[in-house]
């Protein structure tokens, strides 16, 4: 295990109540930094706000809610890396390298008892601002600007939100919807409002209709391309035994096909969005022959809970892909994608204490920062158990297959097993992730994941 030394900033960023008095000091922002007792920060998925939760002793900041009006909250941690900077002792200086949330609080409470005085503050970060406005507006969206100008122009009718700029990393210029889609009517480019839309709503809606991603980081909304849930560049590394503190898995046995799939694909250099819906646009022999070539239907109820028809459409699970030029390809690409969620979803959590994360580049790894971890980013966990070392998932399928035999396993039984253990994906997505400082216990990271989907042979990758 590695040696840090771990270190979080707080700063708080505080509307005082004026209680009506107009007094000028009571009319001034003002950054707070506070030391706290435990801080925790949760990376969620791109729809959903990222939050905090922090614990502060009430000595070091002896708060009653009625005075402060708005209370903003900047959240930063690294390895400061030793104790000391010569004489002086090493403190960590908020910057925006370090710094892993900026958001507002929107709960606080003061817990006393016999043993403990604290403070306990919690919020969401800028996403909540668009979560919980409804655009009241009735002017239409217009759709024939560039899409990150329309984001741009969602952003600056708020008041609260007019700071957030809007950045591209797609690497390409972003073309308007009337270029993307040829049956798109320029004479209707407009988006009309469903009643009680949110800002948040209208935005994901927008990037959706593209094939894109967007979210928000720190200060910024951000429209990018997808991670794609095949591709296994820069893959982090977790070894339990190694860097992992402790892990579970959990699966739920059978198949499920209640469900169909629409993966979507946006070529921002052609101009164009492709499309395949599965399993009824399916072409492969052997698909067919498992899912059929029908879209997926459930029964439907009436008000008193009967049966009635026509049966209603199964839910659309929908995925988005780059770069992929073909719906020939786009249709592989969503047949590995339903096979493998038929096969159900292995969750799981693991915890490390560690703040570098070894990286895969080409052929060996080098180290990235904890805070490089977000939702979506591809890991790989390996097994590192010295008396199962030689049925591990690196391990040849010979050395299994004897290791079974000598533990009494039959022939038969012993090579269906090793031919099982040989195709397991050591893969998997990020679902989540939580940064945990304590006080007392130091760092700690809390990985939440779900399975890989391995398209490598659908991608023609070897």
């Amino acid at each position: 295990m590695s040696i840090y030394y771990p270190q979080a900033a707080v700063v708080l960023r505080v509307t005082w109540e004026d209680f009506g008095t107009k007094l000028a000091v009571l009319n001034q922002k003002q950054d707070i930094p506070i030391a706290c007792k435990n801080i925790r920060v949760e990376r969620n998925d791109y729809s959903e706000a990222d939050t905090f939760k922090a614990t502060i002793d009430y000595s070091a900041f002896p708060f009653d809610p009625r005075c402060i009006r708005a209370c903003g909250i900047t959240v930063c941690m690294e390895d400061r890396k030793k104790l000391f900077d010569g004489s002086k002792p090493s403190v960590i200086v908020p910057s925006r390298e370090n710094t892993v949330f900026i958001g507002f609080s929107d709960e606080s409470e003061i817990t006393f008892d016999e043993e403990t005085r604290v403070v306990n503050l919690e919020g969401r970060d800028y996403t909540a601002l668009f979560v919980d406005a409804k655009r009241n507006r009735t002017d239409p969206i217009s759709l024939s600007k560039p899409i990150d100008q329309i984001i741009n122009d969602l952003i600056q009718e708020q008041e609260a939100t007019k700071e957030i700029v809007v950045e591209n990393r797609t690497g390409a210029a972003l073309p308007t919807l009337a270029q993307l889609a040829p049956d798109f009517n320029p004479l209707t480019a407009v988006k009309n409002q469903k009643r009680k839309e949110t800002y948040w709503d209208i935005m994901q809606d927008i990037v959706a209709r593209v094939g894109l991603v967007g979210f928000i980081e720190l200060d910024k909304y951000v429209i990018t391309k997808p991670q794609n849930i095949y591709e296994k560049k820069n893959i982090k590394h977790f070894i339990y035994g190694g860097n992992i503190q402790s892990m579970k898995f959990s699966r739920k046995l059978g198949r499920s096909k209640d469900f169909n799939v629409k993966v979507r694909s946006v070529n921002l250099l052609d101009k164009r969005i492709e499309e395949a819906l599965l399993p009824e646009e399916a072409t492969d022999p052997t698909f067919i022959a498992n899912f059929g070539n029908s879209r997926i239907t459930t029964v439907q109820l009436d008000k008193d809970g009967k049966k009635i028809d026509p049966p209603k459409d199964a839910d659309f699970m929908t995925f988005f892909v780059k770069d992929v030029n073909s719906k020939e390809q786009l249709i592989k690409i969503g047949e590995s994608v339903y096979e493998e969620l038929s096969r159900q979803q292995i969750e799981g959590l693991l915890k490390t204490f560690e703040m570098e994360i070894p990286e895969e580049v080409d052929t060996g790894t080098s180290p990235i920062k904890f805070n490089q971890i977000r939702n979506g980013t591809a890991i790989r966990i390996f097994m590192s158990q010295d008396e199962l070392n030689q049925i591990s998932s690196e391990s040849p399928i010979g050395d299994k297959i004897a290791f079974l035999i000598k533990r009494g396993y039959p022939q038969d039984l012993a090579k269906a097993f090793a031919e099982s253990l040989n195709r397991i994906n050591t893969a998997f997505y990020t679902k989540s992730v939580a940064f945990n400082h304590d006080s007392e216990d130091g760092f700690s990271m809390e990985l939440e994941f779900i399975n890989f989907t391995d398209l490598d042979q659908a991608m023609g990758v070897v």
